[in-house]
This record gives C-alpha cells, sequence and structure tokens, in this order.
C-alpha cells in the first residue's frame, strides 16, 4: 500500500495537474477525447523526464522503460482524464467520480511499481508484461468509449477496411 499512496498518488497528482488547469484557465479541452489526448500528453511529458534519471543504468533499461514506462503513465493519467470525462458528459458526482478514478489510477501505479521494484516480486517479471498489455487495452478502451461519446460520432459512417486493399501505388 505504501507504493501506492508515496508513489502511486503523488505522480498521478504531478501528472493531471496540467490538465485541471487546462480545464480551469482554457478552452482546449472541448470534447471527450481531449480529456484522453491531454492526459496522455501529460504522461508521457512526465515519463520523459522519469526516463532522463534511469540513463545512468544503461541502454537496456531505457530501452525498455521508453516503452512500458510511456504506455503504463498513459494508461494511469487516461483512467483520471477519463474520469473527468464522464464528469462532464455524464453527470457524474465530482467529487465521487474524481476520488475513484484516481484512487483507481494511483493503485495501478503502486501495482506496476510494486512488480518492478520490489525484491521479492522481482522474479515475476511476466506480471508486467502482463499488465503493460492490459493497460495498453484498457487505454484504447478509453479512446473508444470517448469517440463514442463525442459529438462528432455517426453511426452510419464506418471506416471500409476493404477498399483499401485494392489501391494500387
Amino acid at each position: 500500500m505504501g507504493m501506492v499512496v508515496r508513489i502511486g498518488m503523488v505522480e498521478e497528482l504531478v501528472k493531471i495537474l496540467p490538465v485541471l488547469l487546462l480545464l480551469k484557465f482554457s478552452k482546449a479541452i472541448n470534447e471527450p477525447f481531449d480529456y484522453i489526448l491531454y492526459a496522455s500528453i501529460s504522461a508521457l511529458g512526465f515519463a520523459f523526464i522519469e526516463n532522463i534519471m534511469y540513463f545512468g543504468f544503461g541502454i537496456g533499461s531505457i530501452t525498455i522503460r521508453g516503452i512500458y514506462c510511456c504506455i503504463v503513465h498513459m494508461t494511469f493519467s487516461a483512467t483520471v482524464g477519463y474520469g473527468l470525462m464522464l464528469i462532464k458528459y455524464r453527470g457524474y458526482n465530482k467529487l465521487l467520480t474524481f476520488g475513484l478514478f484516481f484512487f483507481l489510477a494511483s493503485f495501478m501505479h503502486g501495482f506496476y511499481d510494486f512488480w518492478l521494484l520490489d525484491w521479492w516480486a522481482y522474479q515475476y517479471s511476466w506480471v508486467t508484461d502482463l499488465f503493460v498489455i492490459i493497460a495498453i487495452h484498457l487505454w484504447i478502451s478509453y479512446i473508444n468509449n470517448t469517440l463514442n461519446v463525442s459529438t462528432f460520432y455517426r453511426k452510419n459512417i464506418r471506416f471500409n477496411q476493404y477498399r483499401i486493399q485494392f489501391i494500387s501505388l
């Protein structure tokens, strides 16, 4: 539980602050997908700065952190962003919804860090791999759900993947 509070909550607060500032002082976030977009951008900036600190551990560490760290940070922040979107577009209770999604993101963050940093859990690195796959699925689900809520969404417009098969270059 210590990693959830000491690492998860602190980092999630730092990453969601730019989004909250945009909501308060700007009109840049004006449709459901923007909550996921700006939360993910904030997370990527945070992951970039955090990864700089790991350059001393060698190129192998940077390579894996460059992939895994970015994916999970985007998912954690997008979780909070998704909660903010539900508040705005579904009319959910502000305090309860924000608190729930913030705690969920913090818990996922603490869980992820536990499998990376705890000496006992380190031997089960496959859990981290599985968690990253689940995080990718969750992040894509957030994107899909917010696009479906958008005012620009049209049910009758669909992408025809078979049409591009026959395009010649």
